[in-house]
Parts: C-alpha cells; structure tokens; sequence
C-alpha cells in the first residue's frame, strides 16, 4: 500500500521562543497601562504646594468674575481681562489686546507679563503639568483665577480659558471659556487631557 509522503515542516515556519521579544512586549503593555492609568485618574485632594503639612480645600470658587465672550481670535485678550476684572482693574478687550499686541495669530505669551506688569501686577508661568496640578488648585483656594491654555479639539490648539473654582467631590473644574457665555464646567479627565494635549500648555497666574 503506497503511504503518502509526510510533509516535513518548514524551519523558518516554526515558532520559537524569544525571551528578548517577550520582555519588549511586557514592558510595552506595562507602559501603556500606566500611561492609561495615568490619564483616567481623576485630580483629588492635594496638598498645598507651599505647605506640604496642609491639605487644600475640596472645594473653592471665585465668586464675582463677570463672564466675557470672545467675537474673534482674542480669547487670550479676554480671558486676561476677566482675571483682572477680578483684581480691580477694569480695561476693554481692545485695551487687553493692543497691550498684549494681539494679531489674527493670537497672542504671544511673551508680551503677557510685560502687560500685566505695567498694571501693578506679577504674572507667574508654569509649564510642568505634572507640577501645575496643585498650584492651579491652590491658586484658586487663595481668590486668584487661574489662566489657563490648551487645545479645544485635536484640530484647533492655543485656545485659552479662565479656571475659578473647583470641586474634589464632583471632580470637576469651573471655568469660563470665551467661547461659552456664563460659567461652564470641565471634568478633571476631561480637563487634564484638554490641557496637556500640546507643548504650547501652560498656567498662567496673575498676582500681586
């Protein structure tokens, strides 16, 4: 009886172990579950970044800042304006704007702190984000609105808002953005994705 001839396997078909692809693979998994952990876990209570023995406040909001929209490219005009607004100083947007030399392109932040000094006033960038998470909060717990930029969507970035207030127990921010009219709100995920998408991010805090 004739048996049909068995088929010998292809070497360079059979699969072998690699120790070094199996480590690459683990440490990859690892990394994006940590990456993803990191960005799902919400902002809770921290600690106050001048006093590491305080515990700041769950919740604190600004109360008195007059909401202003934006009918152009100034949201960076605005926002300045509403936070001093919140200080005292009462200036138009087209003040806000001339003095911060505001083109279609927006307004750059290095003209930021030379305006906001020639009103009596300090202005103070953080850039870590990592690092901002506290001090915006701690900011706001001390009556200070908080400027804010980041990108509004994947395709549109640079676009800036006012933070005044927070809430640990309903893990959302209080923010008015020149695109909305009155106070709107921003989940902590939501916020800090919002805020880091773009190198451009940062927190600006105008004070005396």
């Amino acid at each position: 009886m004739h048996k049909p001839p068995i088929k010998q396997r292809d070497p360079k078909m059979t699969r072998r172990f690699d120790p070094f692809q199996w480590m690459m693979k683990t440490l990859f998994c690892l990394i994006w579950a940590l990456a993803l952990f990191s960005c799902s876990t919400p902002l809770g209570p921290v600690k106050d970044p001048t006093n590491h023995d305080r515990i700041l406040s769950a919740k604190h909001y600004i109360e008195g800042i007059k909401p202003e929209y934006q009918f152009g490219p100034e949201c960076a005009p605005v926002s300045i304006k509403m936070v001093l607004q919140s200080h005292g100083i009462n200036l138009s947007i087209q003040e806000v704007a001339e003095g911060t030399k505001q083109t279609l392109a927006g307004t750059s932040r290095s003209n930021i702190a030379p305006f906001v000094t020639r009103h009596g006033f300090k202005y103070r960038e953080i850039r870590d984000y990592e690092f901002s998470k506290p001090w915006i909060k701690y900011y706001i717990s001390t009556q200070h609105p908080v400027l804010v930029s980041g990108n509004h969507s994947s395709r549109i970035v640079r676009h800036m808002i006012v933070v005044m207030g927070y809430d640990d127990t309903k893990k959302r921010f209080y923010v008015l953005n020149p695109w909305h009219k009155g106070v709107t709100t921003m989940n902590y995920h939501e916020f800090m994705e919002w805020h880091t998408y773009k190198a451009e991010s940062y927190v600006g805090v105008i004070y005396k």
